[in-house]
């Protein structure tokens, strides 16, 4: 009797050995599984900053896309207004030219 008592005594005791490993261990684990989450959620915080920050990027590009082209549009005015000045001077200088041509000839 006191054999398969002391026997059970040392089975007990190295389960209980086994038991507190396997408590060691899942500790170790649930540390790293926070570890691990703490780590995604920076990771999401980050990724979220940076989606902010190209999304109002996105913004002022499509703001400056629209300036330009109201600038395009207003340069391509000016253009054609100095087109028409430039035909505009040209015509009346051939027409002094040609006054001026009329009065020398006489």
């Amino acid at each position: 009797r006191e054999e398969s008592l002391s026997r059970r005594e040392e089975t007990a005791t190295s389960q209980e050995a086994k038991l507190a490993s396997l408590a060691d261990r899942l500790d170790c684990e649930e540390k790293g599984v926070e570890s691990e989450r703490n780590a995604l959620s920076e990771f999401k915080s980050e990724l979220d900053t940076r989606e902010v920050n190209l999304s109002r990027a996105e913004e002022t590009l499509k703001q400056r896309e629209a300036e330009v082209v109201e600038l395009t549009d207003r340069l391509n005015k000016r253009e054609i207004s100095m087109d028409d000045k430039e035909r505009s001077t040209a015509t009346k200088i051939a027409e002094e030219d040609e006054t001026l041509g009329e009065l020398t000839s006489m």
